[in-house]
């Protein structure tokens, strides 16, 4: 019986620093960005945020983009698109019906969360440190 409830604890504490990553994520374009706010601002202005909208949109003018910019939102790009591959199946089977943008996505991974797969898990973690790494060294 102590056994069952020590695991049903951890299993909790899992499940919500889970939750929280995924809330983490939810931000990492705009702040994984920041090198490009000038720029955002200029070409950007009247987008909508979400579904990888300020990324296509800096790619729709990367020949204007400062050098430091067009690195970071490279990277930034390359990071999303190995998330994506990692929970692809994940979202086929949970939300695959839904339109990107406004954090749906993301939400339903969090709602779904306990039923991921473990490269989607494992993506979520990496995609997370990179956001990290980014953030901290403000490499482009």
């Amino acid at each position: 019986m102590e056994n069952r409830f020590i695991v049903g604890v951890l299993t909790l504490i899992f499940t919500l620093i889970f939750i929280f990553s995924i809330e983490a994520l939810a931000q990492m374009e705009k702040t994984a960005l920041d090198p490009c706010r000038a720029d955002l601002n200029r070409y950007c202005q009247d987008i909508e945020p979400g579904g990888g909208n300020f990324l296509k949109c800096l790619d729709d003018h990367k020949d204007k983009l400062t050098t430091d910019c067009r690195q970071r939102s490279q990277r930034v790009h390359q990071l999303m698109v190995e998330l994506r591959r990692a929970c692809n199946n994940d979202l086929l089977q949970f939300c695959d019906m839904l339109k990107p943008g406004e954090g749906r996505i993301l939400r339903c991974l969090k709602d779904n969360s306990r039923q991921l797969s473990n490269s989607c898990t494992v993506g979520i973690r990496n995609a997370l440190e990179a956001r990290k790494n980014l953030l901290e060294n403000q490499w482009p």
